[in-house]
């Protein structure tokens, strides 16, 4: 999983005891077995929940227990997508330092070219953490299709992940739409 957080300037020592602003979380074929019953129910609550699985994960037995935790979570179905043709080191490890030849042999790569997944993950998660840290309150980040510069554009017109794909604010290509789908939490 990748949490983000929005960490506010201290104007003294006794803030650094308070609560980190978690702004965003995202589930790289995430485990969730060792989660009590209690925690899967209660579900991630008021902060954006990305999900991506590689396709081998679709058809994990952990997947019921993530279903579990995404169904109780208030903004998880709008975020969650899966990976065609991928295998679990596709979407949530690295395999980098192995020979293309070798990771398929070993089963760390599916269909995909070398990186691609990688490459398309990294930015759907950018693109997650942004659009997360544009819709806390207090921040701003001129650029990135803001047309005042404020970043209170982005949160109007791209609330949702799904929005953001579908306007094609990424900036290569490979974010086609054989990449990535949606994926049905039900």
């Amino acid at each position: 999983a990748l949490v983000t957080q929005r960490l506010a300037p201290s104007s003294s020592s006794s803030s650094s005891k308070a609560s980190p602003n978690i702004t965003s979380v995202a589930f790289l074929d995430p485990w969730a077995f060792s989660l009590p019953d209690e925690v899967l129910s209660k579900g991630i609550q008021q902060t954006p929940v990305l999900s991506i699985f590689s396709e081998s994960w679709t058809k994990s037995p952990e997947l019921s227990h993530v279903l579990h935790l995404l169904q109780s979570s208030d903004n998880a179905q709008q975020n969650c997508f899966w990976a065609p043709s991928t295998v679990h080191a596709s979407v949530a490890d690295s395999s980098g330092w192995l020979p293309g030849f070798l990771t398929r042999r070993i089963g760390l790569r599916g269909g995909e070219k070398r990186h691609e997944i990688h490459r398309v993950v990294a930015q759907v998660c950018a693109g997650h953490v942004h659009t997360s840290l544009v819709s806390s309150s207090s921040f701003s980040s001129p650029g990135l299709n803001d047309e005042n510069g404020d970043g209170r554009g982005m949160k109007k017109k791209y609330s949702s992940l799904s929005s953001l794909l579908h306007h094609g604010i990424f900036r290569r290509k490979t974010l086609s739409k054989d990449l990535l789908q949606p994926y049905s939490l039900k």
